[in-house]
């Protein structure tokens, strides 16, 4: 657009500035020893958690720092899932004992069981630098319930008015953000500081949507279903946005860090047909494939970012032979930035009177 301020004699015209694009290098976390890892969290450390396979048929928990991929352990005599971790190092998850998975904390170097009240399953998917955890745990009629477990009490955070809650995440305030069913049913995403606030879910789709992640503002992220598929969204300041896509019709959103960064995965579009999975980076308003930012060997591909931190380390999902099922936990870390295009205004003086007042003229 150009503007000509005609009785001052001076044009403005609109000319691209450079702003920063983030630029990653890609570190292999390898695995424990089977074909597969997943990294589910990491902290401003830098220190990644997740699960891998120690064979073809066993997985168990995993922390990888200084250039270093540990084995957990277990709680019974096999399998094991890491999901949560603070920047104290102290690590959550669940572990299979005897039919049931078991929540569990790591630190110092133990892994010991939570003890939830649950007679089946629980599980731990969030921590905090307080020491307060998040997670979900099973009643005798398999009916899911969120619980807030702080100093060795556990507190069942209640639901949206049906039978199933789940808690994913849990902030720096004790904040819970999750999903729960509802009564004349469906699945909403919710926020709990003390009351379980229903974040409602995207317009002109069904009532679904669920929240995985939160930050220290209480910005929410997940995904919810709309008429062409699911979108991954944003709840901030009492709204929730749509995220878009990468141009296929489905995207989730995983993490948020306290800047205000996202990331999750989109399905892509290979001239009009729908193909996989990418991960994408959404900042700014803006969401990058981060296959686009990254120095990477031209036969791996990022198929799902699972986590961000405040640093901007991301955590991914990458694959060089998909077809064998060969994933593995990837660590992107900032390396640069490249100038895009953005508008911006160049003020050019010029002399001469005109009598015509202001005019506003588009340029094509």
């Amino acid at each position: 657009m150009r503007t000509i301020l005609s009785a001052l004699g001076v044009f403005v015209l609109t000319l691209p500035q450079a702003i920063a694009v983030p630029r990653y290098t890609a570190t292999d976390l390898g695995t424990l020893g089977g074909p597969r890892s997943t990294p589910t969290n990491l902290n401003n450390n830098g220190v990644v958690v997740g699960y891998s396979g120690t064979d073809v048929l066993n997985t168990n928990a995993f922390v990888y720092m200084n250039g270093l991929m540990q084995d957990l352990g277990t709680l019974g005599p096999y399998g094991s899932f890491a999901y949560g971790i603070n920047d104290q190092g102290q690590i959550v998850g669940s572990s299979v004992v005897g039919v049931y998975n078991h929540a569990f904390i790591y630190e110092n170097g133990t892994m010991t069981d939570l003890m939830i009240p649950s007679p089946k399953d629980s599980r731990a998917w969030g921590i905090n630098n307080a020491g307060q955890i998040t997670g979900e745990m099973l009643d005798a009629l398999s009916n899911a319930h969120g619980f807030l477990y702080n100093n060795r009490t556990t507190i069942d955070i209640g639901n949206l008015g049906g039978k199933h809650t789940q808690s994913f995440d849990i902030n720096e305030l004790g904040h819970v953000a999750g999903a729960a069913a509802l009564p004349g049913g469906g699945t909403h995403a919710f926020l709990y500081d003390g009351i379980m606030h229903d974040l409602g879910a995207l317009p002109d789709g069904r009532p679904f949507s669920v929240a995985e992640a939160m930050n220290d503002l209480d910005q929410v992220v997940g995904y919810s279903r709309g008429v062409t598929g699911e979108h991954a969204f944003l709840y901030s300041g009492g709204s929730m946005l749509d995220l878009g896509t990468l141009g296929g019709d489905d995207s989730a959103a995983h993490d948020i860090n306290n800047h205000g960064d996202v990331v999750g995965f989109s399905r892509v579009l290979h001239g009009t047909l729908e193909h996989g999975e990418h991960a994408f980076l959404y900042s700014g308003g803006i969401m990058y494939d981060l296959n686009d930012l990254s120095e990477r060997n031209p036969n791996l591909f990022f198929l799902d970012a699972l986590g961000i931190n405040d640093r901007g380390q991301i955590i991914v999902e990458g694959s060089f032979d998909l077809d064998n099922n060969e994933v593995h936990a990837f660590l992107l870390t900032l390396k640069d930035a490249v100038p895009t295009p953005e508008p911006t205004t160049l003020s050019l003086l010029c002399t001469g009177l005109l009598a015509l007042g202001l005019l506003r003229r588009r340029l094509h």
